[in-house]
């Protein structure tokens, strides 16, 4: 889990998604749970704490030998 305290860019109220700002200028969208309290409140601007997963997807598959 990863914590970052984060500037609302964007706010997307029908589907509880947020774009957000991280420390490093990143932006990262997460989607706000339905247990996050007073979302109707938040604003473009507002400084934000969050909570989210990051998640990879990998493949893993034998050294290919034939190669030179």
């Amino acid at each position: 889990m990863i914590d970052v305290t984060a500037k609302v860019e964007k706010i997307d109220n029908e589907n509880r998604m947020l774009d957000l700002r991280g420390p490093g200028g990143n932006i990262i969208q997460v989607e706000a749970d339905e247990n996050v309290k007073n979302f109707e409140n938040i604003k473009p601007g507002d400084n934000v704490a969050a909570k989210y997963i990051e998640a990879m997807a990998i493949s893993v598959r034998p050294a290919d030998t034939t190669k030179k």
